[in-house]
């Protein structure tokens, strides 16, 4: 009776272990949000004077000199309506961001989704100025284009430096491009009108192969003029680019586009192509391959979403 007493003390230690176990590995890389210190008072504000915040996940290991800084996305507001719109959410407001935040793709503490930079310091600055991170205006400051690179302001109109297209040819620093020909947020909010999105929506977007002519027309003009405005000539160590045909906006933040085979170009994901390119171990050009129409590129069950993102 001891023995059989014993033995399954035994077993329930190795089942709450099992569950332990299990559950670390589906445990999401869950960060706490951090408000900038004095930040009302430098003006590292929001656009409705809260203060600027961030998500920092300590580096550990041989990654402890090294640093991750991600900027969040979140376009401009376009009128004072529209920025007066954003002050109740967190894109406007570090009073309505939640207290924590996943941190999956390029942020993950996870070797298997992030395998190069998961133990490296990795921070998350929040967006909610609506300008591009161009920061809090208390008036119209006149004449800025002095601020710009006069190698490009000599050559053209310098509200046309403020763009990337324009602006990237004079950056001296290495750069890699990341996103898709069909960007999901590009194409409803520059190219659809307005009146035809409910149409988009319902009839093409699920299977762009059953859009119509114009439909399908239009999305290949945006490609093909996406493509176009990348950088034409330039040094792999340089310039590197992963220019996929997934309709969708956002890449680096999900583990199902970063890291897995959802997203292969020349049969490598994202985050192999990204590293070997950031290590400088292979500097292959040949990564911008968008297909004739959009991709529905989705998750993978089971482990490709255990982290919750």
């Amino acid at each position: 009776m001891r023995r059989v007493s014993s033995r399954w003390h035994q077993l329930v230690f190795l089942l709450i272990c099992s569950l332990i176990q299990v559950k670390a590995e589906v445990l999401p890389n869950t960060v706490e949000k951090t408000l900038v210190q004095d930040a009302i008072s430098k003006g590292a504000v929001c656009l409705d004077g809260s203060p600027a915040a961030y998500h920092y996940d300590k580096g550990f290991g041989d990654g402890v000199n090294n640093w991750v800084v991600w900027l969040e996305g979140g376009g401009w507001c376009r009128s004072v309506e529209d920025c007066g719109h954003r002050l109740s959410y967190s894109n406007g407001s570090s009073n309505h961001m939640p207290n924590t935040r996943n941190f999956s793709g390029l942020l993950s503490n996870k070797k298997t989704y992030n395998p190069e930079f998961y133990n490296w310091h990795r921070i998350m600055i929040r967006y909610c100025d609506g300008s591009s991170y161009t920061g809090d205006v208390e008036a119209v400051d006149k004449n800025s284009s002095k601020m710009l690179p006069s190698s490009c302001t000599s050559r053209m109109s310098p509200a046309l430096c403020f763009f990337p297209q324009n602006l990237q040819q004079y950056i001296k620093t290495p750069l890699f491009i990341l996103n898709s020909a069909y960007d999901s947020f590009q194409i409803p909010e520059t190219v659809i009108p307005f009146a035809d999105r409910a149409d988009f929506v319902k009839h093409c977007k699920p299977d762009f192969n059953k859009c119509s002519s114009d439909q399908k027309n239009m999305l290949r003009d945006f490609g093909a003029e996406f493509v176009s405005a990348l950088p034409k000539s330039y040094s792999p160590s340089q310039r590197g680019m992963f220019i996929n045909s997934c309709f969708i906006h956002c890449q680096t933040d999900y583990a199902f586009t970063w890291n897995s085979p959802v997203v292969l170009l020349n049969n490598k994901t994202i985050a192999k192509t990204f590293g070997d390119w950031f290590f400088e171990r292979d500097l292959t050009r040949e990564t911008v391959k968008p297909q004739d129409l959009p991709q529905i590129c989705r998750p993978l069950p089971q482990k490709a979403q255990a982290q919750g993102h």
